[in-house]
């Protein structure tokens, strides 16, 4: 925000609420409709195409990208969860941002979500003792240097929260859909 002082200001409150999201990477939807994102969503699923080195686990949940896919405009990420405890796993949120790689202190840091354009077999609960796998269609992007991607899953009342960071070597190779 930038601030200027004023002895005699017009405005005395400012509400900031309502504005619209500032920091949001959004898809130019008119090359690939609902039905292509489907189909796409569909192959990448199914894909044997596979990322490594992309995890996290704690108490019992395991989360892994094990596949990043890319089709013109759009990126296709398969997520797994795996559920090895005898508890649901709620899942309350499940967010992509990028985000600086170090924070030093008194430096303001920037975090821009990216917003997902269609999501595949999209779950609540991953049941104990099993897996599911998610799918999410994203505009395409790259990671500048000194940033990562940041993926959180977080737990509906719970602290089972996990994040993967994923650095853009691994973005760049994506398989492609045809």
């Amino acid at each position: 925000f930038l601030v200027d002082y004023d002895n005699q200001p017009s405005v005395l409150n400012l509400a900031l609420t309502g504005v619209g999201r500032q920091n949001t990477i959004s898809i130019p939807s008119e090359n690939i409709n609902q039905e292509q994102m489907e189909h796409f969503a569909k192959m990448a699923a199914e894909s044997k195409a596979k990322a490594r080195g992309i995890k996290d686990k704690t108490f019992g949940i395991r989360f892994k990208l094990n596949g990043i896919f890319i089709h013109e405009d759009i990126m296709l990420l398969r997520f797994n969860i795996s559920n090895q405890t005898n508890i649901n796993y709620d899942i309350d949120q499940l967010r992509l941002y990028i985000r600086d790689q170090k924070k030093s202190k008194r430096t303001a840091t920037q975090e821009i979500e990216i917003l997902p354009v269609f999501v595949q077999d999209n779950t609540s609960k991953v049941a104990g003792k099993s897996d599911n796998t998610i799918l999410f269609v994203v505009p395409k992007f790259t990671i500048p240097d000194k940033k990562y991607l940041a993926v959180q899953l977080m737990e509906k009342n719970g602290g089972r929260n996990l994040e993967l960071h994923v650095k853009n070597k691994k973005i760049a190779k994506a398989v492609p859909i045809d």
